[in-house]
C-alpha cells in the first residue's frame, strides 16, 4: 500500500545455517527446507488470491478460515521471485508458482542450459514458453577508470577482510561472474548475458554507501542497459 504495488518477494529454501543458529530458527535438512518452500508458496497464493475463509492443511503449517487485508494491490499478486541454482525441484517450484528464477554467480556461458531446463520445467507444469522470467544476481564494481577501479576493489576486499593474496584468489574466481570495469566494459557483459538468454540482472552491491559508484552506474550504464 506505501509503494503504491512496488513490491516484489523473493524466497527460497534458505542456505545459511550460521544465520538461522543466530536467530534461533530451525535449519532441516534440505529436502525438509524445500517441502517448507512448496507450503510456504501455496500459502501466499492462497492469501492473496482465495476469497477469504480459504484453508490449508499441511505438513508444516496450517491455515485456518483465514482472512489477509488489505490483498495486495498488485493483481493477482506481487510477482514471486525464487532464487536458485537450476536444481529440478527449484525449477519445479519456479514453473509452477513463481513469476522469476534468479540465479546467483553465474556466467554468460551458463545461461543457456539453465534458460532451456527452465522452458522444460515450464512446459511440464501447463506454463507458456517465457512465463518465467529467467534472472541472476550478479555482483557489480564499476568505476570511471582503472585507477578507480582499482581503489573500489581494494575497498571492496577491506568489506569482505579479505588479505592481498586472497583478493587476487577471490578476482580471479569472479572475472566471468561480475560485471566489473568501465561502463562500456560492464555494457559489453550485459550484453553478453542477455545475448545467452538472461532476461534481468539484480545488481548486487557490496559498498552501497559509495554514491559516486551508484551515480556513475545511474548515468552511464543503465540508461544503456
Amino acid at each position: 500500500e506505501m509503494s503504491g504495488g512496488r513490491v516484489e518477494l523473493g524466497v527460497g529454501s534458505g542456505w545459511n545455517e550460521e544465520e538461522h543458529d543466530q536467530l534461533g530458527l530451525p535449519f532441516p535438512p534440505l529436502g525438509e527446507r524445500f517441502d517448507m518452500l512448496e507450503e510456504e508458496l501455496q500459502i501466499l497464493h492462497g492469501l492473496w488470491r482465495e476469497p477469504d475463509g480459504w484453508s490449508l492443511d499441511g505438513r508444516h503449517w496450517q491455515v485456518r478460515d483465514s482472512m489477509l487485508r488489505p490483498k495486495p494491490v498488485q493483481r493477482p499478486h506481487p510477482p514471486v521471485i525464487i532464487g536458485g541454482t537450476g536444481k529440478p525441484r527449484s525449477l519445479r517450484l519456479a514453473a509452477q508458482w513463481a513469476d522469476e528464477y534468479n540465479l546467483q554467480g553465474v556466467a554468460p556461458s551458463d545461461i543457456p542450459p539453465h534458460a532451456e531446463a527452465l522452458e522444460r520445467a515450464c512446459a511440464e507444469a501447463g506454463r507458456p514458453p517465457g512465463s518465467v522470467t529467467l534472472s541472476a544476481m550478479i555482483g557489480v564494481l564499476v568505476a570511471a577508470d582503472d585507477v578507480e577501479l582499482d581503489a573500489r576493489l581494494a575497498r571492496l576486499m577491506g568489506v569482505f577482510g579479505l588479505s592481498s593474496v586472497e583478493a587476487g584468489a577471490w578476482l580471479e574466481r569472479r572475472r566471468t561472474t561480475y560485471l566489473m570495469g568501465t561502463p562500456d566494459e560492464v555494457l559489453q557483459r550485459v550484453r553478453e548475458y542477455e545475448e545467452a538468454g538472461l532476461q534481468r540482472i539484480m545488481l548486487q552491491d557490496w559498498l552501497p554507501t559509495d554514491l559516486d559508484m551508484l551515480s556513475l552506474i545511474g548515468s552511464e550504464v543503465l540508461p544503456h542497459a
